[in-house]
């Protein structure tokens, strides 16, 4: 073991165990069968370095304190038994070259991983699950909409799953269920941008997911059969999906607002309307349209503001600050409007489309110059 050096006591003790390696491994490389490989070879090779508590040389051989393992002697692990990943305890057995010398057998106790060669895996690579103790740090849909309150319902689920669909915030799921494969079930899965795709709006836009945290993406012939305007209830969903909860990071950084596009530096347009204190949110909405789009206050007998307007122009605007869209003439902020207005169940003339994406078209341009 000559060039090989033990750690201290105290630097020891605060080395990760096999199991605890494997576990850390497991959050990027759910495959326990590729973990354990992955951390084998950089034993192997070098990349990870590996003491034990003490070891013992031979039959009668006197144990010794803690001892360092020399990479070179991580090829002979084959002859343990899986167990060792949660004993600690390993045997090598170390050929000398010269065929008439028989191997020498030496036995480690309380196998350590030093941490940093485990750190070097998982930062190398996406997480793909997360510890227990990471999710319940994580937020459940509705503590994730009232983080980002005042702003209304709609608005914030739109941007929630606009941005996990963008992979911009990432969601956990305490267990994923796969109809097909009871085998392929996984714990604590980080789910992936394609799966958030494959689900519809209106299971995302209503309460039940926001207080429940279950969806459900349907089969293939399911997807198919609502192509076509078919509804099949007895079609069972392909993959369901509990348990869902949001990176606070991730909602954090929704938080911040930018400068608002509805103002211009030369023509900060009309003040806001002054309101009662017993105004309602449906007053606060018409006022917002009003300062935001320059629009004259209706009469009383006026035909009262869509408080979905609102999230309409939020969602739009927002798509279009983080890059996610960019249109090039206002035909197109038109019809970014109209299809999210018929993708939430609201419908609303085209003179009213229009003028709205007129004011958002002139507020971005008037920025960009």
């Amino acid at each position: 073991m000559a060039g090989e050096s033990a750690p201290s006591a105290e630097d020891f003790s605060g080395w990760l165990t096999p199991r605890d390696a494997l576990n850390l491994v497991q959050l990027v490389h759910p495959d326990i069968s590729v973990a354990a490989i992955l951390i084998v070879e950089r034993l192997t090779g070098g990349k990870i370095v590996a003491a034990a508590e003490s070891s013992v040389w031979g039959d009668s051989g006197k144990p010794s304190g803690i001892a360092a393992i020399p990479a070179s002697y991580w090829p002979s692990l084959s002859g343990n038994r899986p167990d060792w990943w949660d004993t600690g305890d390993v045997r090598f057995f170390i050929r000398s070259g010269r065929r008439e010398v028989p191997p020498r057998t030496g036995r480690f106790f309380g196998v350590r991983f030093k941490p940093d060669g485990i750190s070097e895996i998982t930062a190398s690579a996406r997480r793909e699950r997360l510890s227990p103790a990471e999710y319940e740090n994580w937020l459940p849909p509705r503590a994730a909409l009232n983080a980002l309150k005042p702003m209304s319902f709609d608005a914030a689920a739109s941007m929630i799953i606009d941005h996990a669909r963008a992979g911009l915030v990432e969601a956990v799921a305490r267990l994923v269920q796969f109809s097909s494969d009871e085998t392929q079930d996984r714990h604590y899965q980080i789910i992936s941008k394609r799966h958030w795709a494959q689900v519809r709006d209106d299971d995302l836009s209503n309460s039940h997911f926001w207080d429940s945290g279950s969806i459900k993406e349907p089969s293939e012939s399911t997807r198919f059969e609502r192509a076509h305007g078919i509804e099949n209830d007895d079609d069972p969903p392909e993959i369901v999906t509990l348990g869902v909860r949001f990176d606070p990071a991730g909602i954090e950084a929704l938080k911040p607002r930018a400068p608002s596009p509805f103002s211009s530096n030369s023509d900060p347009g009309p003040a806001p309307p002054q309101l009662p204190p017993s105004a309602t949110r449906d007053d606060l909405v018409g006022a917002a349209e009003i300062t935001w789009l320059g629009e004259k206050p209706k009469h009383a007998g006026g035909r009262p503001a869509q408080p979905f307007w609102e999230a309409a122009l939020l969602a739009v605007a927002r798509r279009w600050h983080f890059g996610d869209f960019k249109p090039k003439r206002q035909a197109d902020v038109q019809r970014a409007l109209s299809d999210w207005l018929s993708a939430n169940g609201h419908s609303a003339g085209d003179t009213a489309t229009k003028e709205r994406a007129r004011a958002l078209w002139e507020a971005f341009k008037e920025e960009d110059e």
